[in-house]
């Protein structure tokens, strides 16, 4: 496999964002408002529907920013593999970034990430998430440092959205496993531990994802709340390095972190099942 791109390196953009989204376009402003917040500018941003029949493609063209690119997949694929697939075929940065519909970054997400990144051929890095309920209150952080340990082993977690590596890399691995019903696993969690095997995640030491999980919200394709996004956007907008500043009192309270409980799902589908996916 050899992925390459007919657009002049000159004209290219460092960074490729894909942003995977299906049927929930009443929280894209929040995601993609905190990529274009963003202090570092040399992206791309591909917002990629999975076959979306809303009014997502409205949603998106409405940012009017040349960086920003929509495409929708003509069928549901089912999963991120699918959306996530299309953007690295069409990346014309040679990093690539991940950030899911439902997920935020602070301002200074992508210029950490990318200053890490430099002057190394190859690349699998992550940032620190601050993972929070329904409320907004902290359950935990996963991937600060190898130093601080985290709950249910969550630093061995590859967590999309806090993800950054060489496109390179993909000529390697291959694409991200399209998504079957039966499959028992995770995709996100199959592709990035090959990434893994050939260049080994390395934390990048700063906290700059907040992410409330779909699958701790039981229907949330259905009810649509996005009002845990909409309170952590209008706090990053208040005060950017709220984040930094959350982690730290955080582990100023509880260096150990609390002990969460999770919905456990015995397999993808029932995980989708969980979510109002099916």
């Amino acid at each position: 496999m050899h992925i390459q791109s007919s657009v002049p390196e000159a004209s290219r953009p460092l960074v490729t964002v894909i942003l995977s989204t299906y049927n929930w376009s009443e929280v894209l402003p929040y995601s993609i408002q905190s990529v274009l917040n963003q202090n570092f500018v040399d992206f791309e941003l591909l917002v990629i529907g999975d076959g979306c029949t809303d009014n997502s493609a409205q949603v998106v063209q409405n940012f009017v920013d040349p960086r920003v690119r929509w495409i929708n997949l003509t069928k549901n694929t089912g999963s991120q593999s699918g959306p996530n697939n299309e953007g690295l075929r069409q990346a014309r940065g040679s990093l690539i970034a991940y950030l899911g519909h439902d997920d935020l970054w602070s301002i200074d997400h992508l210029q950490t990430l990318t200053s890490f990144c430099s002057n190394r051929n190859q690349i699998f890095a992550t940032a620190a998430t601050i993972w929070l309920d329904d409320v907004c209150n902290v359950q935990f952080i996963s991937a600060l440092n190898e130093l601080i340990t985290a709950p249910m082993d969550a630093n061995n977690w590859h967590t999309p959205s806090a993800i950054i590596h060489s496109r390179s890399l993909i000529e390697k691995v291959g694409f991200w496993k399209e998504y079957s019903p039966n499959q028992n696993f995770h995709p996100d969690n199959e592709f990035f531990a090959r990434l893994d095997k050939i260049e080994p995640k390395k934390m990048v030491g700063s906290v700059s994802v907040a992410k409330v999980p779909a699958g701790w919200r039981k229907n949330i394709y259905q009810t649509r709340d996005v009002s845990p996004q909409r309170s952590v956007f209008d706090q990053m907008s208040a005060h950017p390095y709220i984040l930094r500043d959350t982690a730290i009192d955080f582990y100023a309270k509880n260096f150990n972190g609390n002990e969460v409980l999770t919905p456990y799902y015995k397999n993808y589908e029932e995980y989708r099942h969980f979510k109002g996916l099916t």
